[in-house]
């Protein structure tokens, strides 16, 4: 009991004396409260007395807001107070901007600020500057800055053989410049110098050097819409858009043919024959040759100078026949067909070499002997034509024939003179222009 012992004393409801044993009953087990202790005290809403057990329903233990704390305090956006956590959507934790500060504020473009940092597109990052010492092999490294001060000398030894109108290949030149933009403009190499000598210099934007070709200049061609493509293309304001000298050869082959194994062996081309287009005066200071082309049967048709003329004459005009004027006028020609005709023009040529088109047209013109020797048609059935003899008019149509100049109505109709025989029928005799 609580005055005598047995097994045990017991003590007393909320006795703490030593060596007796706590009943049951005791108030001390019983549930705890604000106002008495149980096994512990609670403390009250918010309390902070020592000795008490902080209970759950406690205000502090509820979220926390900027006004009111819970485990901690929140801050405000953009708040710098002591002792507050700053929250996720805090303007300071947003992407950085030139005008609003994130994590860092961003300089714009060339800003020179402290505490500004520089983005990515800034043009400080692309702009020339001095570069620093290097060495490197240029052609397959892409260089950290646009442009190098000084110049460059570079000698190696490369080479791969290449053939017809085709792209070099990479390992055919010491330095290979492919610019693969398909825009307008594109250049692959650029030269330029002298641009700002006050006077006169020998200074040349591109210079090519050889014991073979100097320079090769090649086109693949354009399309329809775009227009052929060239070459070379020389162009000058104010001098010549190209000159061509030569010391031991011709100054310039233009060849139509694509016969020029002579200079460059690696390219077979099949032109059509068309080998210079002049457009405008041109000066020829010398002698000039025309060779007749080895194509053309040169017995059958010798080169001629001749002149275009449109014809009314609906038969059908070859090579050889006699042209007179029209008697409709306006520069139009016709079939010769009366004997002895002073209004004879020329013969149609069958090889025109210099052709002279004064008609303005393209369709329904002739070549018309002006000089030189031509392939005539000759009637020769009523007399023979032996060489030297003046040809006429005859009233075959298209032929002329042996004539004799022996009366002043006569005077004008002689063509040419004959330059070999024709002793009877029709028949194509090489005659000498010659108007008399």
């Amino acid at each position: 009991t609580t005055t005598a012992k047995g097994i045990v004393e017991l003590a007393e409801d909320g006795e703490a004396r030593a060596g007796v044993a706590v009943q049951g009953s005791d108030r001390r087990l019983k549930d705890a409260t604000t106002t008495a202790k149980g096994i512990v005290e609670l403390a009250e809403d918010g309390e902070t007395r020592a000795g008490v057990a902080v209970q759950g329903s406690d205000k502090r233990l509820k979220d926390a807001t900027t006004t009111s704390k819970g485990i901690m305090e929140f801050a405000e956006d953009g708040e710098d107070a002591a002792g507050v956590a700053v929250q996720g959507n805090d303007r300071r934790l947003k992407p950085a901007s030139e005008t609003a500060a994130g994590i860092v504020a961003l300089a714009k473009n060339n800003e020179s600020k402290q505490g500004c940092a520089v983005q990515s597109t800034d043009s400080r990052l692309d702009n020339a500057r001095t570069p620093l010492p290097h060495t490197h092999d240029y052609a397959p490294i892409t260089h950290d800055f646009s442009s190098h001060a000084g110049t460059i000398s570079i000698r190696a030894s490369k080479h791969e053989p290449f053939s017809q109108i085709t792209p070099p290949p990479d390992d055919s030149s010491i330095i290979y410049a492919k610019n693969e933009s398909s825009e307008s403009g594109s250049i692959g190499v650029t030269g330029i110098a002298g641009i700002s000598t006050a006077g006169w210099s020998h200074s040349y934007g591109v210079l090519g050097h050889s014991a073979h070709i100097g320079v090769r200049g090649q086109s693949s061609g354009g399309d329809e819409k775009s227009g052929g493509g060239c070459g070379v293309i020389g162009l000058s304001r104010f001098g010549a858009g190209g000159v061509f000298s030569s010391e031991h050869d011709y100054s310039l082959v233009a060849d139509g043919f694509g016969k020029i194994k002579h200079y460059d062996g690696s390219v077979d081309l099949m032109g059509n024959g068309d080998a210079l287009l002049v457009n405008g005066k041109s000066v020829f200071n010398g002698k000039m040759i025309i060779l007749n082309d080895a194509s053309v049967d040169q017995e059958r048709y010798p080169a001629n100078l001749v002149e275009l003329f449109e014809v009314d004459d609906a038969e059908y005009v070859m090579p050889g026949d006699l042209l007179v004027v029209s008697d409709t006028g306006k520069s139009i020609l016709s079939r010769s067909r009366n004997e002895y005709s002073r209004s004879v023009i020329g013969v149609v040529s069958g090889n025109p070499t210099i052709v002279i088109n004064n008609s303005g047209k393209e369709q329904k013109v002739y070549p018309v002997a002006l000089a030189g020797t031509v392939l005539c048609k000759l009637d020769a059935r009523k007399r023979p034509v032996c060489p030297g003899d003046l040809v006429v008019t005859s009233d075959t149509p298209g032929s002329g024939m042996a004539g004799t100049v022996d009366s002043f109505e006569k005077i004008g109709t002689v063509i040419g003179k004959a330059l070999d025989a024709l002793e009877e029928g029709i028949g194509l005799v090489p005659i000498f222009i010659s108007h008399r």
